[in-house]
């Protein structure tokens, strides 16, 4: 069985009458990408910052490596990295000399070091550089170089794609796969960006109003419900008929000018062949099974009320 290396135990964290955390348990394993995926509003940074010990518990506990936090607070983080939002530099100096003094407060930390983390995150060139002259996505990159200053088996990211264009996200996100695979590094990725979390994770977790909606392997959480078929088809009326003849067919809906098929993916050939058999025009298939509709799934089951969400921010930067 995996190790565990970092788990919550009925964690929460009430501020005045309301829980932005409420009996939150989760695991995660050594060597896992992590995304802990929820709405804005839902207490992902919240529960981060009970992690790194910003904040604490009103309840409950969280264990890192064996260690309870609140007793082992030292012993804990130190094998551990994070970064909590915008990561936050000095802009008239360089790359290293920013590096450099928060190694220090590491109890120093040399100059191979810090160019190692420089270089796994694709600064090096721009390692003397005043950071006032660094992009969003460069400071959000030497955002995580920070993280790994001190050879961490664990880092916390908690949204580092915000904000980033699809250039700057795309380079996070192989830096976190290269994170975990080349260098083992366990990675718990915080995210609204459902997308994101599909690319990179192995497992997830999904909260809505502070509360676990859902937690697992992510290909397992996908495949266990239905998948279906987008299917731009004229005239639609003709389509109707010969998707009522299929017998495997579980159900099918009417979405404007497509149809949305409830059914197993390798039988897409043959209800094509069957639309183009009787002269019937396909414009698009699109099968559909993403992270995104499951997501919507199940904060919709646990909570109705995300209903409104579903417009607000899921899904955007």
């Amino acid at each position: 069985m995996s190790e565990i290396i970092l788990q919550t135990h009925n964690l929460a964290k009430r501020y005045k009458k309301r829980f932005a955390v409420s009996d939150l348990n989760i695991e995660v394993y050594r060597g896992d990408v992590f995304g802990f995926l929820g709405p804005n509003g839902a207490g992902k940074s919240t529960t981060i910052r009970m992690m790194l010990s910003l904040i604490h518990p009103t309840n409950g506990s969280i264990t890192i490596f064996s260690k309870r936090l609140d007793k082992h607070r030292g012993e804990a983080l130190k094998r551990i990295g994070g970064l909590v939002e915008k990561p936050d530099f000095y802009g008239h100096l360089s790359a290293f000399d920013n590096l450099k003094f928060i190694g220090s407060l590491y109890g120093g930390v040399n100059k191979k070091r810090i160019e190692e983390v420089l270089e796994t995150v694709k600064l090096s060139d721009r390692i003397n550089d005043k950071v006032k002259t660094y992009s969003h996505g460069m400071k959000q990159r030497l955002g995580i170089a920070q993280a790994l200053l001190a050879n961490p088996e664990l880092i916390i990211l908690d949204e580092p794609t915000s904000g980033l264009d699809p250039q700057g996200m795309r380079e996070v996100r192989e830096l976190i796969k290269n994170l975990s695979k080349e260098q083992n590094i366990t990675i718990f990725l915080s995210s609204h960006l459902l997308t994101e979390v599909e690319q990179v994770a192995n497992r997830m977790a999904i909260i809505n109003n502070g509360k676990l909606v859902v937690q697992g392997y992510v290909q397992e959480l996908l495949n266990s419900s239905d998948q279906y078929v987008q299917i731009q088809v004229e005239p639609i009326e003709a389509a109707e008929q010969i998707i009522k003849s299929f017998a495997f067919i579980k159900k099918y809906e009417r979405h404007n000018n497509s149809l949305l098929i409830y059914t197993s993916i390798d039988r897409i050939p043959e209800i094509n062949a069957e639309f183009v058999k009787h002269n019937l025009q396909v414009s698009s298939i699109i099968p559909r099974r993403s992270l995104e509709d499951y997501f919507i799934e199940m904060t919709e089951r646990a909570y109705p009320a995300f209903q409104n969400a579903k417009t607000k921010g899921v899904g955007n930067a």
